[in-house]
């Protein structure tokens, strides 16, 4: 998904953070719906859309605890939270 400018501090726990670049932003879109009907989970659709397309440009990095990620304004991206996870989101 993609919003408005946001702070994202992580006080416990990790995240793997995707950020698409704008020609990739379809392609999130249009396999939503396939990750709704198939019940395809993250992983699964992160490894056949993303990780297999050789021409793939994006930015691929973990957030710790005690990390900030900003979002810039409307760069689609996706989250996963790698373990159980406390944090606190400022949209701006």
């Amino acid at each position: 998904h993609a919003h408005g400018l946001s702070i994202n501090l992580l006080v416990k726990g990790s995240k793997k953070w995707l950020f698409l670049n704008e020609e990739q932003n379809s392609l999130l879109y249009n396999t939503y719906e396939t990750i709704n009907q198939s019940k395809i989970n993250y992983i699964d659709w992160y490894n056949k859309y993303i990780k297999s397309d050789i021409n793939s440009k994006y930015i691929e990095f973990i957030q710790n605890s005690r990390d900030i990620v900003i979002v810039p304004y409307d760069i689609t991206h996706s989250v996963l939270n790698i373990e159980d996870s406390i944090g606190m989101v400022l949209d701006l």
